[in-house]
């Protein structure tokens, strides 16, 4: 698998969400990088494109990783008018599908304040398997406020069910990122995930229920996944 880890260090969010429980970004960061790191394998490559980061957190997290191959991509500086981050990760991702030779292999985005259940990369790695689709670890408390048509599939260890959006924290086979090359650079520069809304009318995109990490914001926890317990357990 590759996992495209994005991280960044500034207080302000773009998106002006508050965060879970006021959390500041650096704990937020870490929690969520220490949700994950554990569950790397030597198969796996992790790619940290990292926006104004201090070289002691970017030694904290090469050092929490112990398998697997890592490399540093950085960020050049910029602002938010025109979203760097986005358009390096896009670069990253076209450099690493021309080198892959395996067009099943799983290519997975990852931004920096998702927080993940301790099965989390097994349950995708396992799903991955039978399903070529696109995939997300998440759910969202809102899709059930007005709930829309939808498919359910069995997985191999849950029940999965079919979203018509999502974020850019997703996970697709590199036949699949191949396909989408085009839209995802035209949208970088604003970061406009709402191109998926239109990608997943042709290729669906599932997300696990319950889920198997949730977004830590103020507003977006996903069922029956529980956080606290969760940051607890990741005391460090």
């Amino acid at each position: 698998m590759k996992i495209y880890y994005r991280v960044c260090e500034k207080e302000p969010t773009i998106s002006h969400v508050q965060r879970f429980k006021n959390y500041s970004k650096k704990t937020i960061l870490r929690k969520c990088f220490s949700s994950l790191a554990d569950q790397f394998t030597e198969e796996d490559k992790i790619i940290i494109i990292h926006d104004e980061v201090s070289q002691d957190t970017l030694q904290w997290m090469t050092n929490k990783i112990k398998k697997g191959l890592v490399e540093l991509v950085e960020v050049p500086k910029h602002d938010f008018s025109y979203h760097m981050h986005t358009v390096v990760l896009v670069t990253t991702l076209e450099k690493e599908l021309k080198e892959s030779r395996n067009e099943n292999e799983l290519h997975f985005m990852v931004e920096d304040d998702y927080i993940f259940s301790e099965d989390a990369l097994e349950v995708m790695r396992s799903t991955s398997a039978g399903y070529q689709g696109f995939s997300v670890p998440y759910d969202y408390p809102d899709r059930y406020a007005n709930p829309k048509p939808t498919q359910v599939l069995l997985g191999p260890t849950r029940h999965w069910r079919t979203i018509d959006s999502c974020t850019m924290t997703i996970a697709a086979p590199a036949k699949l990122w191949k396909d989408c090359l085009p839209l995802l650079k035209e949208a970088a520069p604003t970061s406009n995930d709402k191109i998926f809304d239109n990608i997943f009318n042709s290729v669906p995109c599932i997300s696990p229920i319950p889920g198997v990490a949730s977004h830590l914001t103020a507003y977006h926890p996903t069922p029956y996944f529980n956080i606290e317990s969760r940051l607890e357990e990741l005391n460090d």
